[in-house]
């Protein structure tokens, strides 16, 4: 499925309009370690280690942490389009329970804003995709901003809500923004986790809603079962989680990493594949994410990439 792509030749580009924030991991034993981190700068990352050149536009504050998220960004190749921002760099800590990430968030990512200057409209219009991983979509206002600057960037728009309990504070309200946004989505990716927090019902008839209301395909990752996808045009088609050798480490990325494998590949090749390229895809993508489990701190920047996936 993955075409060459050589260092000097970014596949066309891939702009994500999510977050950029500070992870900081607390271990069993009181010890933290802090990394760049959020969805968007993690998929902005991901995208851009894959080969596909990758924009991130985030509300960046002028704070020392925001200084040290801007250096880790350009030292990831990724280009910043920062978002006017007037809070201090907001911040997530994580515990693990059961294995799985338990995040609780600063106050300044409960009260962030998006908004865009026509400049920045410009810079998102000119990726081929244009994604949305983390958003305050429970703000009828900022989903509605949003939902324009789709429109007049006229790009293929891929969105995951990617709902974390602990910042949903209402879940109509967010699951309202997420319809709207997917109203005007070609591509919904979401895991049974983000169906559950939206507490829509049952996962089958939630996807065939989405391809009801408009959406040309539908990415369903199911944990250990793997991925399902789902396309209007009625192409199924599946992946499992992989073996690997080695303990799974932490968790915490593997969505954004499955996210990254999608949207170079829809850079690459459109969304109109068939069931044969719709399935290496989607086990590419469990490839990949089965490989984050397996490092700390859920950036692709921190792993060793086979020959294949760099390209």
């Amino acid at each position: 499925m993955t075409a060459p792509v050589g260092p000097g030749s970014p596949a066309p580009g891939v702009v994500v309009v999510s977050d950029a924030l500070v992870d900081i991991i607390e271990y069993e034993d009181g010890t933290r370690t802090r990394h760049p981190g959020g969805a968007g700068l993690n998929l902005a990352v991901g995208v851009r280690r894959l080969g596909t050149a990758a924009v991130l536009a985030a509300p960046v504050s002028a704070d020392h942490l925001g200084g040290w998220l801007r250096n880790a960004i350009a030292d990831a190749g990724v280009t910043l389009v920062p978002l006017a921002c007037s809070l201090p760099t907001g911040t997530a800590i994580s515990r693990r329970v059961a294995g799985e990430p338990v995040y609780e968030f600063s106050a300044a990512i409960h009260e962030r804003r998006y908004s865009y200057t026509p400049g920045d409209v410009a810079a998102i219009a000119a990726g081929s995709i244009v994604v949305v991983n983390s958003f305050p979509m429970h703000d009828p206002d900022q989903v509605a901003a949003l939902v324009e600057v789709v429109r007049r960037a006229g790009r293929t728009f891929v969105v995951d809500p990617n709902v974390r309990p602990s910042l949903v504070r209402d879940v109509p309200a967010y699951r309202s923004g997420f319809r709207q946004l997917a109203d005007v989505a070609d591509v919904v990716k979401l895991s049974l986790q983000d169906i559950a927090g939206l507490d829509v019902g049952d996962p089958s008839e939630f996807v065939a809603d989405l391809l009801r209301s408009g959406v040309r395909a539908v990415v369903l990752t199911r944990a250990a079962d793997g991925v399902s996808v789902h396309t209007a045009d009625g192409v199924v088609a599946t992946a499992p989680v992989p073996v690997r050798p080695g303990p799974i480490v932490d968790t915490m990325g593997a969505g954004d990493a499955t996210l990254a494998r999608l949207v170079c590949g829809f850079a690459e090749y459109g969304i109109d594949l068939d069931t044969s390229q719709w399935s290496d895809l989607a086990r590419e993508a469990m490839d990949l994410a089965a490989d984050v489990c397996r490092i700390s701190g859920g950036n692709l920047a921190a792993l060793r990439l086979t020959e294949r996936e760099e390209r």
